[in-house]
Order: structure tokens, then sequence, then C-alpha cells
């Protein structure tokens, strides 16, 4: 098991604040956050020592080269309690995909989706906003690369239950268009093991859309 940890830098107000993200590398379910005034190690430490208690310690960390994770790494808080519960630390190059790529993505997600559109009134606002924008992105929002499935429905072991649901409401919806189909109009059977189109990725009129299971979401212009 192994998780990613990345701080990012958001305005509330006029105040400079950071928000720390720790995430499961194998579902990118969002296991621990927190909004702090700066990223230090004891802010690192409080929210790695969370996460654990609600979902399980991990055998390794990986996080960016921020100060809270890699300054002084063995005499910090955060430093001694990954040596005291033999989780092993590295540390990877930023933007890459072999490193931290899905923390930044979701910390990427978060700017563009949230602070990027909301204006918080004060801090607790925007605690309130960040708690319920983290419970969507866990268990609402499909991912492409988790196959259509959302964060939770990955780490809570519920893929092949819900690909099969998905897959019953295809089926349905193909024997409706086969019922409404005028009588002689040539029909396409959907066999098993036949695949389903579950996932689509649509630019009409320079927007581009993702389709998931009838629901269109709309993702932004696409610019040459």
């Amino acid at each position: 098991m192994k998780r990613l940890a990345e701080n990012t830098e958001v305005r509330v107000g006029d105040d400079r604040l950071h928000v720390l993200i720790i995430l499961d590398d194998f579902s990118r379910y969002i296991v621990g956050y927190a909004l702090a005034d700066a990223p230090t190690s004891a802010v690192a430490t409080r929210t790695l020592q969370a996460a654990i208690a609600r979902h399980g310690k991990p055998e390794a960390l990986r996080t960016d080269r921020g100060g809270a994770f890699v300054a002084f790494t063995k005499e910090t808080d955060f430093g001694r309690y990954l040596e005291r519960e033999l989780i092993d630390h590295s540390v990877g190059r930023a933007y890459s995909p072999r490193g931290g790529g899905k923390v930044e993505a979701a910390n990427g997600t978060l700017k563009r989706e949230l602070w990027e559109v909301e204006h918080f009134a004060d801090r607790l606002e925007a605690e309130k906003k960040l708690a319920a924008f983290f419970a969507d992105y866990n268990e609402r929002r499909a991912h492409m690369g988790l196959d259509g499935l959302t964060p939770a429905d990955r780490y809570f072991g519920r893929a092949d239950q819900v690909l099969a649901a998905v897959d019953a409401i295809s089926r349905k919806r193909q024997g409706a268009l086969w019922r409404l189909a005028p009588a002689g109009a040539p029909t396409e059977e959907t066999g098993a093991g036949t695949p389903l189109e579950v996932l689509r990725l649509v630019i009409m009129d320079g927007v581009m859309e993702l389709r998931f299971c009838g629901t269109r979401v709309v993702l932004g212009r696409v610019t040459t």
C-alpha cells in the first residue's frame, strides 16, 4: 500500500494558506488532507497520523521536495514519525507521472474547480467547501485512469460490482432501443462478452465533453 503527498498554496481573502493532500496511489482516493497556515512538518505528521487511524498504515509514502517532508528529514517530527512507523519515504521529481503525478493532478483539479471559481468569505467557509469538494472527488468523480470508476469504487473494492451495474444499465437501454425501433429495422445485438462503451471523450464546436453512462461533463474549450 502506497500513499502520495503534496502541499499546494491557496488564497483565502488576503491570506496565503496551504492545502496538504495525502492520496492512495492505487485508487486516487484522498485518505487525508489539511488546510494550514504553513506547510510544516508538524502539520504533515498530524495529517498522516489521522489518515493512518482511518485507513491503515501504508508501506511507503512518496512526497515532493517540500520542506515539510525533506528538510533535515530524520530530525523533524515527520521524519522521526516515518522512521518509527517503518514507512519507506521516497521523494519524486515534480510533474513526473512515475513520481507524484497523481497527487499533483488532484491539486490541479482542486485549484481549477474550487479555488479559481469560488470566493471564500473566511477560513471556516473554505474548510467547509474543501470538505465537500473532497467528498465529491472521492465518491462521485469518475476517472479515465480508473476505467470510468470513482476513487471510492477502486479503493473499497467495488469495481466489479459497479461495472456489472453499468453493463446491466447499458443492456437495458439497448433493449429499450430495440423495442422502439420500427418493425423490420436492423438491430445490432450485444452478446455476452461484447465490449460496451462506458466512457467517451467528445469534442463538439471546440468544446470538450466527457460522457459517462449518460452523464455529460463539460471539460472546457479546446484551443489550438
